[in-house]
């Protein structure tokens, strides 16, 4: 899910979004459509302007097979091996740029560590491989029981679908992880 600033204007043209296709919660925004969503967002002489802001996505990892401690030493990796069709959906969407929390599942059950996204290497859907380099450790891990209490994930997929290996974030979201 990305997101999008929405500034307000009284003036007749709306800037151009990029070429790619563009998330927005409950809204899919590609070039074919994007005349009729524009449309939908002018209301007389008020017209809504999109900016698109960076993606966070927060990726599980087993500390067993890949800890955040391995990624930090390897600096980069390539993140792949995802099978779910929703993990594989939202790997794929990710771009260069893109902002990460890492989780560790197992017994840690703890966001623990940042990293962003490098490149995508093969934007093949049934097996998206991105690169991304590891940031710093959260300054104080945040366990699955704090996610879970905070209602800013009462509607995530982090908190509904448990299994899900790779999870969109909000910004407020995202914040609230990081620190």
């Amino acid at each position: 899910m990305g997101f999008i600033w929405i500034h307000t204007r009284l003036v007749p043209n709306i800037t151009a979004l990029p070429s790619a296709q563009v998330k927005f919660p409950g809204v899919q925004i590609t070039p074919k459509n994007r005349e009729s969503f524009f449309q939908q967002l002018t209301i007389g002489r008020v017209v809504l302007t999109l900016t698109l802001m960076s993606n966070a996505y927060l990726l599980k990892t087993e500390p067993s097979e890949y800890s955040f401690a391995k990624l930090q030493k390897d600096k980069q990796t390539i993140w792949d091996g995802v099978h779910n069709p929703v993990a594989l959906r939202n790997l794929g969407a990710m771009k260069p740029g893109d902002k990460l929390i890492i989780y560790e599942t197992g017994d840690t059950k703890s966001a623990v560590g940042h990293a962003s996204v490098v490149a995508v290497n093969d934007p093949n859907p049934k097996n998206p491989q991105i690169e991304i380099a590891a940031g710093k450790a959260l300054s104080k891990p945040v366990t699955l029981a704090e996610i879970k209490a905070n209602k800013l994930f009462a509607t995530s997929p982090l908190v509904r679908m448990g299994r899900l290996s790779v999870v969109p974030l909000t910004a407020e979201q995202f914040k609230f992880l990081a620190g």
